[in-house]
């Protein structure tokens, strides 16, 4: 009897975590149907139904959140972020399509971690591995496909993407398994390793300068705190003083323009692909009511004749929700960051921090507004941040 107790409870555990890894299977990767032609894979839907799945899929969350947690500080702030630059793109006729299917994603992501992370962070972390994994895979199958012309940055786009979004499949991937090795008492498996390994793979042949060394340093840094004492010292406070100077230095001062050699090297130019010309003019716009309401979800930048989102994630909220919508994310960042100093010395907690500098270093290039940001950032909150709840999670390892 009690051996089919136990099985009944292994059922339900591994069919929640099937449930949650096609719901962020989902969520990484809304525009699914566009990418199926790559495998000469028919859309099962038109665009328009698969799109209401995706918001139906996104509600999901939002309901079970409800009902298990009903409204919590970190649960509101995330909604009213969402909800921020839902009025904004109203208030600038922008695009409400476009809202619902690329940021409902990230919301439902956060809510959904906000509603079982208390008692099913393994479940939680188990979903999350399987989808990024699978899209890990499958771009591997795309990458031997074109294996003709295989070489060190050889690719624009796998299946996943532009390769600038690889790390929104990358980082989960290996964050996870490495955080359930560390619920497991172990410091890392053969799994960890080989997930690392291809999608460092992955970022070297999609060639993403920032993201292959963020995630060089996520690699680097998971090695170190491996180490007590070097530990504690990679936490929340670390994370996001770093975060802070980084803008402020590379975004507003151009320190960089005294590095011009380490930036060559690492293959980019000193205005980072035309980046600092897309900072100036996003800067530039930022002012009187604009700087308030923002633009909304539909924004875009001219230069040179072309359009482009601002290239940076402080800039790119400041830009759909203004002022308050930027407050509102940094209030988010601050509780996260808040609970991963007060347990600095979980070795979980460091993986963590070290997964939050990473994403930290592409948000100086790029939007880490993407569902596993969203995902990471909450599970720094509900999974991992609290104390009571690291010491029942990981041993001290």
């Amino acid at each position: 009897m009690a051996r089919l107790l136990d099985l009944k409870v292994a059922w339900r555990s591994w069919a929640l975590t099937g449930a949650l890894s096609l719901l962020f299977a989902v969520f990484l990767k809304p525009d699914i149907q566009e990418t199926l032609g790559f495998f000469y894979l028919p859309a099962l839907f038109s665009q328009h139904t698969w799109s209401v799945a995706v918001v139906a899929c996104a509600s999901i969350p939002f309901f079970l959140y409800m009902k298990r947690v009903g409204l919590d500080l970190f649960g509101g702030l995330a909604a009213a972020l969402f909800f921020i630059v839902f009025l904004s793109t109203m208030y600038n006729k922008g695009n409400l399509s476009s809202w619902a299917v690329e940021l409902s994603p990230c919301l439902a992501s956060a809510l959904l971690v906000a509603a079982l992370g208390k008692d099913h962070s393994r479940n939680l972390l188990q979903g999350m591995l399987i989808a990024s994994s699978v899209y890990l895979i499958c771009n591997l199958a795309f990458i031997f496909r074109e294996l003709e012309s295989l070489t060190f940055g050889a690719l624009e786009f796998l299946f996943f993407g532009y390769r600038n979004a690889t790390f929104h499949i990358a980082i989960p991937a290996f964050v996870c398994s490495i955080l359930l090795d560390a619920m497991d008492g172990k410091k890392c498996t053969l799994r960890s390793i080989v997930i690392y390994a291809l999608a460092l793979f992955e970022l070297l042949v999609g060639y993403s300068a920032t993201s292959a060394f963020a995630f060089v340093v996520l690699g680097v840094l998971a090695l170190l705190v491996q180490f007590n004492k070097l530990r504690p010292f990679i936490n929340g406070v670390s994370v996001g003083v770093a975060y802070g100077l980084m803008f402020f230095g590379v975004v507003i001062f151009r320190l960089q323009d005294k590095f011009g050699f380490l930036i060559e090297m690492m293959g980019r130019s000193l205005t980072f692909t035309g980046r600092t010309f897309i900072w100036d003019e996003a800067i530039g716009l930022i002012n009187g009511s604009a700087a308030i309401t923002g633009y909304g979800k539909s924004y875009s930048l001219s230069v040179n004749g072309a359009a482009y989102y601002a290239h940076n994630d402080i800039l790119h909220i400041l830009m759909m929700a203004g002022v308050v919508g930027l407050a509102t994310l940094v209030v988010l960042i601050v509780l996260a960051d808040k609970r991963l100093y007060v347990c600095r010395r979980s070795l979980p907690t460091a993986y963590m921090s070290a997964a939050l500098l990473s994403l930290a270093l592409i948000g100086l290039f790029e939007s880490v507004l993407c569902p596993a940001g969203a995902f990471l950032l909450a599970f720094a909150y509900y999974g991992i941040g609290k104390a009571d709840e690291v010491r029942s999670m990981a041993p001290q390892v």
